[in-house]
């Protein structure tokens, strides 16, 4: 940590100017965004040196701690392995272990699931949410199913100005734009033959704020406000009855996502050199780079 040039800032109660560096570092986890770790030690001895750091448990608490953590990591059988014969996702669960043992209070993880499969990436969830407990962890990440599913409260940041706050479902409820309708041609019903129209006034009927969205090759999309949620079912219950007559060949409905609430925040600078940045108070912060 560098000493602020100007302002002040708290990291559980401590102030960095006043409290020592050493008091705070003791109570901080972090996973930077690219691993740092020692090509020469074990998994295991990255766990018990930092463990041993930041803790001032005996050493048998320790010790459980680090095979509770190992477990946690799926790391058990890798556990006397160097870290430089370990495959990039493996030495990013390292990473992530490192940040978390030592009973940590203020935890910061830079895009830990980045270069990670999919069944790596759920272990590294699942270890966020069990350990998320009486501490404050803010994450950075490419992937905004991540703040979606476990973010408390988010925030949008656009070139440094904050544009939004709140929960996920909040957000979501303040700038998408409800729900996605989704309906798919037949394959045999030729763009000339179907009629948009008469779809179009059926999905008003029951739900008057819905709005044509997308209507390209076999797919067509259309937005249904929160507020015709009651009229659902109604509408569903005519689509299935009427899906030969329509010349569908099926239709789905989606919830509101975050990249939604992104696009509606930012689509007034956007571009590839542009990013926002998704953070949450308690919890997490979200980074997503354009």
């Amino acid at each position: 940590m560098l000493s602020p040039t100007s302002g002040a800032a708290e990291i559980i109660g401590m102030n960095v100017n006043s409290a020592g560096i050493k008091n705070i570092r003791q109570n901080l986890g972090l996973c930077p965004q690219f691993d740092m770790l020692f090509d020469f030690m074990t998994v295991k001895e990255h766990l018990d040196l930092f463990a041993s750091l930041k803790s001032s448990e005996p050493r048998d608490v320790i010790e459980s701690d680090v095979e509770e953590m190992l477990k946690s990591m799926g790391l058990s059988n890798m556990r006397d392995e160097l870290v430089e014969t370990l495959s990039g996702g493996m030495r990013r669960r390292v990473s992530v272990a490192m940040a978390f043992i030592g009973d940590s209070k203020v935890i910061i993880l830079d895009e830990p699931t980045s270069s990670i499969d999919p069944h790596g990436r759920r272990v590294i969830w699942d270890v966020i949410l069990k350990h998320r407990a009486n501490r404050t962890i803010i994450l950075c990440t490419h992937h905004l199913d991540e703040a979606d599913t476990l973010g408390d409260r988010v925030a949008i940041l656009d070139q440094g100005k904050l544009r939004a706050e709140g929960s996920p479902m909040s957000l979501k409820s303040q700038h998408a734009s409800g729900y996605q309708l989704f309906l798919e041609k037949k394959p045999t019903t030729e763009n000339a033959d179907f009629d948009i129209n008469t779809l179009t006034t059926l999905i008003k009927t029951n739900c008057p704020g819905a709005m044509l969205m997308t209507d390209i090759g076999s797919s067509i999309t259309y937005t249904l406000p929160s507020a015709d949620l009651p009229s659902f079912d109604q509408l569903f219950k005519q689509l299935s009855d009427k899906v030969d007559d329509l010349g569908l060949s099926g239709f789905g409905v989606s919830d509101s996502t975050l990249y939604e609430v992104g696009n509606d925040c930012y689509n007034s600078s956007w571009s590839k050199r542009d990013y926002f940045t998704l953070c949450a108070n308690y919890t997490w912060i979200y980074q997503c780079f354009i």
